[in-house]
């Protein structure tokens, strides 16, 4: 008999601030791998959240006020 297993679900909402969880974390032009780096984001950088595009978040860099995209997987909302 398996288990089930709880997920805590996040709700990203437009405005929210964000911080990088991951080590290191590439903010892209676009949402995708294929798309080229436009910053290489550490461990606690603080974003705000433009706009969700499935996994991917479109964020603005608090520091640089750089715009693109990073995986939502890697951030977590403060």
């Amino acid at each position: 008999k398996e288990e089930a297993v709880k997920k805590d679900v996040v709700t990203f909402v437009s405005g929210d601030m964000l911080a990088v969880g991951a080590a290191v974390l590439k903010l892209r032009e676009e949402a995708g791998e294929d798309y080229p780096v436009l910053e290489v984001l550490k461990k606690y950088d603080m974003l705000q959240l433009i706009a969700l595009d499935g996994e991917w978040l479109q964020v603005k860099v608090v520091e640089s006020g750089n715009y693109g995209f990073v995986r939502a997987q890697y951030v977590y909302k403060i």
